[in-house]
């Protein structure tokens, strides 16, 4: 298991991983578009590549690029009620199916928190659907925040 940092030769191999995560999105969330245009997938990655307060970490598996996680530093500043604060949002955690459950995500995870530690985050928040039965928050000690209720028109 080798986790790094992202490079500009990971791109075409981490969007194919965002089509298959947007696919189990479209499949069970209604506010998905049917289609996700690929410069939303290059202009997130191009931030990550660049700037400052954006993270791209990588898991590879014998060279091959088995799973990505993306985070950002937020800086909570002059909110009408919130206190300043430096937040480390973790945005994307995708594994491949076939290398889930033997600790990539745990290690993208650890690697993503460790950096915006670095940048000054003092907590870290990650956002889950309901759909998603994988995703174990809870496991590497993430606490309920708040639940965003939906209910559609008819």
């Amino acid at each position: 298991m080798k986790i790094r940092k992202g490079k500009d030769s990971d791109i075409s191999q981490i969007i194919n991983l965002f089509k298959i995560l947007d696919l189990k999105h479209i499949k069970n969330q209604n506010d998905f578009k049917q289609f996700i245009n690929l410069e939303r997938y290059t202009y997130l990655i191009d931030k990550c590549l660049k700037e400052q307060d954006y993270f791209l970490i990588i898991a590879e598996n014998s060279d091959k690029l088995i799973g990505f996680g993306i985070g950002r530093l937020l800086q909570i500043e002059n909110h009408p009620f919130l206190k300043n604060k430096k937040i480390g949002e973790i945005l994307y955690l995708v594994i491949d199916e076939e290398f889930k459950l033997n600790g990539y995500g745990k290690n993208i995870l650890k690697t993503l928190e460790n950096q915006l530690k670095l940048k000054g985050a003092e907590s870290f928040e990650l956002r889950v659907y309901n759909f998603n039965k994988e995703a174990q928050p809870e496991k590497v000690n993430y606490k309920k925040k708040f639940t965003i209720y939906e209910k559609s028109i008819e």
